[in-house]
């Protein structure tokens, strides 16, 4: 329960809920919250407990899906989060899943993958350079001339990856083993 709490409030990574602002400024906050299996019609059924400087604040003032659908077979978190945060789909983001296999290998290993880079309070080694295209982050980046700052905190890995892109300033996730808060060297300057 604690973990179900926690995610929740740690920002289960983002459905692109955003400030209306003119054309030529740029937002002062973008927050984004993708809650996984949550069905659209428990937002009107829970609204009557949501504060006006809250989440009622966001429904209203931002922009909400309430009922997405993937055009691709076997849709798992990590694919998922990659299509709503790049804006496409597997073929060109990469991310066809949670785990891919690799046929040099022949053995099946962790999408995010990447021996380059050390784990921080994780054993895992990890990175974002799976995603070949920019998602919403780069390009907040990009617009502000990398004067954003952009840090993601998710459930997993492939969450907090699949959202920080190449360009957050750090992305963090709950470990599994240690069910501690962990993040890669990949973000070494930006945390």
């Amino acid at each position: 329960m604690t973990r179900l709490i926690t995610s929740l409030i740690a920002a289960l990574t983002v459905v692109s809920v955003q400030a209306q602002v003119p054309a030529n400024e740029m937002p002062k906050l973008v927050v984004g919250i993708t809650i996984d299996q949550l069905r659209g019609d428990y937002l009107e059924l829970f609204k009557h407990s949501f504060g006006e400087r809250g989440f009622k604040r966001l429904m209203n003032g931002g922009l909400v899906y309430d009922n997405l659908k993937f055009d691709y077979p076997n849709v798992d978190d990590a694919s998922a989060v990659a299509t709503i945060y790049t804006g496409t789909t597997p073929y060109y983001h990469n991310v066809i899943g949670r785990t891919r296999y690799i046929v040099k290998k022949g053995q099946e290993e962790f999408t995010y993958g990447d021996n380059e880079y050390l784990g921080n309070y994780s054993q895992e080694k990890l990175s974002p350079l799976t995603l070949k295209t920019s998602n919403i982050v780069d390009e907040l980046k990009a617009a502000s001339a990398g004067m954003s700052d952009a840090y993601v905190f998710a459930i997993d890995a492939s969450q907090a990856l699949g959202v920080g892109g190449r360009s957050a300033n750090c992305a963090f996730w709950i470990d599994d083993h240690t069910g501690q808060w962990a993040s890669t060297t990949y973000f070494l300057l930006g945390c």
